[in-house]
């Protein structure tokens, strides 16, 4: 199995194709169960669960929950269509609500180097589910946030 995955990555270096790149994402993620923070994500896929649990940071004050909301499923951005010609780097950073349902409402921009990325790291986090933050085992509602940084 070893040679199979180091066969793949030399061919992925030598090809460039998406196709492969996501093939050998897939094989590392269901093979080796490397869902790291160094491992990105890759667009229009499952969010890593680590990787979400690495960045998103939680803004309500801490006195008002016990336990913090935790990321229980949802897909990365898409790379903006408009931007594919440019082929430059996007960051965004997106601010939310976790509902006592685990829902996403108030979804909203902080900080954008394009409105594009800003708009497809919104769509995304829009459809997101976690499990709510607690307060004296009730859920409760908390504010957050997460950065996003898109490659072409």
């Amino acid at each position: 199995m070893t040679e199979l995955i180091m066969s793949s990555a030399s061919n992925l270096r030598r090809a460039h194709d998406p196709a492969i790149k996501l093939a050998c994402g897939l094989i590392g993620i269901f093979v080796c169960g490397c869902t790291s923070p160094s491992f990105p994500a890759i667009e229009g896929s499952p969010m890593p669960k680590r990787q979400v649990a690495a960045f998103l940071k939680v803004a309500t004050p801490s006195s008002a929950y016990d336990t913090a909301p935790k990321f229980v499923n949802g897909y990365a951005p898409f790379y903006p269509e408009d931007q594919a010609q440019t082929r430059k780097q996007g960051y965004a950073v997106i601010a939310f609500n976790v509902t006592e349902d685990g829902t996403t409402s108030d979804v909203r921009l902080l900080l954008v180097t394009d409105y594009a990325f800003g708009q497809e790291a919104v769509i995304a986090v829009q459809s997101w589910r976690f499990t709510p933050a607690q307060k004296n085992g009730r859920p409760v509602k908390v504010r957050a946030q997460i950065p996003f940084t898109f490659h072409a």
